[in-house]
């Protein structure tokens, strides 16, 4: 039987604040393992003390462009939880005017401030010139609540954009992190609020699908997330034969997923994400001055095992399976 042509877009989240994981994202994509940049907008290159000393989400969007020719498509990676916000955004801010973070996130958002800040967040790149492809949103907060993903979703309508798909792969591991979130938001968050958030993950899926099926979005059929980790806990010993082993396991994880991809009846197209870093194990961080709270170093160790991975791994390996672009996809 002949199998049906898919397509798979690679996307690397987080561009646009770490200088590690920038340059991981520029190899990548010029070594053509990466088609996708998921870019924050929301950096202003200051350091704790508030000097300017590295790029703005913008200046490396375009440093970005510059190194690649402009091969792979950029997607603004809308965040509510890291660093500090465009607009004024009283109602998502902690006491010193940063985002609150993912385990003090709050449902208390007014709808008015979050379309101007989600709005904000898009024209740090438009107004600046550099083509914007996609929407995501980071650590998925605007998928917790109905209020929040339909402005999610209005935000790609009016600027005409494609969108991460809401059916999240593997089923397991997001239940996992929706558990785990549910425990660590029991102090900033109402009991009803938390059992919502995964309430609607699994309706949100579903919905989209109907919108989608009737023209509104482009979407790949769902995403995929399992290459991610491991997360901070056991030390990652730094030989070259642990190493290879973890590459060996993510490798693993990828050959299954594209596997189901290629037989899948009813997907036509998925998204990779991955998070990658340049930085080795063990390396001490040199960017300790980044006035940046979201991303977390601690995780840097297993960025840069996915880094390793996906350098040594052919996305292509199935015959029905080629690269997709957000651009191509059908409504």
């Amino acid at each position: 039987m002949k199998l049906k042509k898919k397509k798979v877009i690679v996307t690397t989240d987080d561009y646009g604040v770490y200088p590690s994981l920038n340059a991981a994202i520029i190899d990548a994509v010029n070594a053509s393992k990466v088609n996708s940049i998921a870019a924050l907008p929301n950096y202003d290159g200051m350091t704790i003390k508030r000097k300017k000393k590295y790029k703005t989400s913008a200046e490396n969007a375009k440093i970005l462009l510059d190194k690649t020719n402009g091969k792979g498509e950029i997607g603004c990676h809308l965040t509510l939880t890291s660093g500090r916000p465009i607009t004024a955004a009283k109602s998502m801010i902690d006491s010193d005017g940063y985002f609150r973070g993912i385990y003090e996130f709050k449902r208390s958002i007014k709808r008015k401030e979050l379309r101007e800040e989600l709005n904000a967040q898009v024209k740090v790149f438009t107004e600046a010139n550099i083509p914007v492809t996609h929407l995501s949103c980071h650590h998925n907060v605007l998928t917790f609540f109905p209020e929040l993903y339909e402005e999610y979703l209005k935000v790609c309508k009016d600027y005409k954009l494609a969108i991460r798909s809401a059916n999240s792969h593997p089923k397991k591991s997001m239940n996992k992190f929706l558990s785990f979130l549910k425990i660590k938001l029991m102090d900033d968050m109402k009991r009803r609020d938390r059992k919502e958030i995964k309430r609607f993950a699994k309706k949100a899926p579903k919905e989209f699908f109907e919108s989608n099926i009737k023209g509104k979005f482009k979407t790949t059929s769902f995403h995929d997330s399992g290459h991610y980790g491991p997360i901070p806990g056991a030390p990652i010993r730094n030989t070259k034969k642990n190493i290879q082993n973890w590459i060996g396991k993510k490798h693993v994880v990828l050959n299954k997923s594209l596997k189901k991809l290629s037989e899948s009846d009813s997907a036509d197209s998925m998204e990779f994400i991955l998070h990658i870093s340049k930085d080795k194990l063990k390396s001490p961080n040199k960017y300790k001055d980044i006035d940046y709270p979201g991303i977390d170093p601690k995780y840097f160790d297993s960025r840069y095992l996915e880094y390793k991975s996906i350098m040594n791994f052919d996305f292509l390996q199935f015959p029905n399976i080629e690269l997709g672009s957000w651009k191509d996809l059908k409504k």
